[in-house]
């Protein structure tokens, strides 16, 4: 929804919106420029939403579902393309057996 909502307000200050294009004289930025764009967006109208003013990186559940949610499936499917470093394991039984059919 944030995104959604800066861009569409984007959109229109950038058609010729009076609001956003007093904010941008306001706050001395160019309104073609979408990053000082999206700072005014957040100081002007996005606080009192409650949006995020960046993505917060060090949150801890963000952080934990990227790892089992990206990184872990694709350690495992990486892992399975890889040969074993001593070979394919053979239990002592088959071993056993494979001497036995000597």
């Amino acid at each position: 929804m944030q995104k959604q909502t800066v861009e569409e307000d984007w959109e229109k200050a950038k058609a010729g919106d009076d609001y956003w294009q007093s904010q941008a004289y306001r706050f001395g930025i160019d309104i073609n420029n979408k990053a000082d764009f999206a700072r005014m967006h957040f100081e002007v109208k996005g606080q009192g939403k409650g949006f995020d003013a960046a993505d917060d990186i060090t949150n801890a559940s963000k952080i934990q579902n990227f790892l089992y949610e990206t990184v872990v499936p694709a350690l495992k499917e990486e892992a399975l393309k890889q040969t074993p470093i001593f070979g394919q394991f053979i239990t002592p039984e088959e071993i056993y057996r494979r001497l036995m059919k000597l």
